[in-house]
């Protein structure tokens, strides 16, 4: 049986969502008229292990970047990323342990205390790559990309949705690189992190991945309003003259009355000009009074006599 369908098996209701930090992201992007303003362009950067970064993946024959050789005629606008993962800032550690826990609790009740060691190993081989791909897909996603998998349940197995260069365990509690227990500084895949070094849930980890499949997400009206009112000036101005901007949802029956009240009021009423008022006569409208018209008393009242227009 495929690791994939014994996960499916024993582990159907589990849920991986993770809400992830925002680490600073180290950003090598070679600038198109598309993507420019979501990337910055650096001639180089420090693609280390243990440090934050993402740059397209460089052809493994022409040595260019993957999507200078991609086909612009084709559909697919799949472009694949090397990914640098810092666990400490991305919490590969607890994420694990997490998912590492449901997935032996849902065990436990299918075999009891006594569960087989090569489901066991599985799981364990689940959690580190199912949490390395949780924080590649926040990386990607604070950096205006998401991961492109597609609908090939195949994507969905033990590296198959990128290519493991290099892992890097870290201290439980500090966060810092340390040995695994054979004596190695670092491990070519998930499998020897866990079999030589002795990786186990909830131990940070950091990694390199290499051409994992991505798209570059389209930006939303959200993304547009921020980028245009970065210090949220605007929204707050908005905010205090009881208006609602495009992208936020109206939640209640009093936020639907402010929002329908501020649009009829600032909706533009058709105006006239004197000469279009009607001034009186046997229809009804204006009788236009010039202030030069009205008199004064010396003491300053009013009197109640004037010299008004005369009506038409």
């Amino acid at each position: 049986m495929r690791f994939r369908d014994v996960v499916l098996h024993f582990c159907l209701p589990l849920v991986t969502s993770f809400t992830s930090p925002s680490p600073t992201i180290q950003i090598q992007y070679h600038a198109t008229s598309s993507s420019s303003s979501l990337f910055s362009s650096q001639d180089s950067i420090e693609t280390t292990l243990g440090g934050n970064w993402m740059k397209p993946s460089e052809d493994s024959i022409t040595g260019l970047p993957s999507e200078v050789v991609t086909n612009k005629d084709t559909k697919d606008s799949t472009v694949y990323m090397d990914v640098g993962i810092g666990g400490q800032e991305f919490g590969t550690g607890p994420l694990s342990k997490r998912m590492f826990d449901v997935m032996i609790g849902v065990a436990e009740k299918q075999f009891g205390a006594r569960i087989p060691m090569d489901v066991y190993n599985m799981y364990l081989l689940y959690a580190m790559d199912a949490s390395a791909k949780e924080a590649v897909k926040a990386a990607m996603s604070n950096n205006g990309y998401e991961m492109n998998l597609g609908d090939d349940l195949a994507m969905q197995d033990v590296s198959a949705w990128g290519s493991v260069e290099s892992v890097l365990l870290l201290d439980p509690l500090k966060g810092t690189p340390i040995q695994g227990e054979d004596g190695a500084s670092s491990y070519s895949s998930w499998e020897d992190a866990i079999q030589k070094g002795k990786w186990m849930p909830g131990d940070g980890f950091s990694f390199v991945i290499r051409r994992v499949p991505s798209l570059q997400k389209a930006m939303d009206l959200s993304s547009v309003l921020n980028a245009l009112d970065p210090d949220g000036k605007l929204r707050q101005e908005a905010k205090e003259k009881g208006m609602l901007l495009p992208d936020e949802d109206i939640a209640s029956l009093k936020d639907l009355r402010v929002d329908c009240t501020q649009r009829v009021n600032a909706a533009p009423l058709p105006v006239l000009g004197e000469e279009k008022v009607f001034r009186g006569g046997e229809s009804k409208g204006y009788n236009v009074i010039s202030r030069s018209s009205l008199v004064r008393n010396v003491d300053g009242t009013e009197n109640a006599k004037c010299k008004c227009l005369p009506l038409h």
